[in-house]
């Protein structure tokens, strides 16, 4: 039941960044309908340009229809995990010689690039089936500061 409040939850903040009222901000952003979704939890590379494949960017990915990238996990209590991981730290990955960039910020801004020309969105998983913030007595308005940091 959490996992699909959780999803509805994520689904009216869309709606409020494409109609521009979260937060009393204008937003540019804009939904395509219908919503086709790609959660991603798990890679088969690990290193290298062929972690983008397991990114689900456009070129280097199997063709797909999927308008919303996912990407599990972030943690309130430690570093993201996953997928999350790779794109925190994707100089650690991709490595020297990518086709991306040579440090982490510019392999994001890449990969945003090619996604946004592809009107893919890309979106951050939080917490995952075994993490529970606020039942560990993380402060929940600090826990989501953190993650506005990450997605910054």
């Amino acid at each position: 039941m959490l996992k699909i409040t959780a999803f509805a939850v994520l689904l009216l903040t869309l709606q409020a960044f494409s109609i521009g009222q979260f937060a009393g901000r204008e937003s540019s952003a804009k939904i395509t309908y219908p919503i086709r979704l790609a959660y991603i939890d798990r890679s088969t590379a690990w290193y290298g340009d062929k972690i983008a494949a397991g990114l689900g960017v456009p070129g280097y990915a199997q063709p797909h229809d999927y308008n919303f990238i996912l990407l599990a996990f972030w943690s309130c209590a430690g570093a993201p995990k996953d997928m999350a991981m790779i794109w925190a730290s994707a100089m650690t990955y991709f490595a020297q010689g990518n086709s991306f960039g040579n440090n982490t910020q510019e392999i994001q801004k890449a990969l945003k690039k090619i996604y946004n020309a592809h009107g893919i969105k890309v979106l951050i998983s939080a917490f995952g089936d075994s993490e529970f913030p606020t039942s560990a007595g993380e402060d929940p308005v600090a826990c989501g500061h953190k993650l506005g940091q990450f997605v910054k």
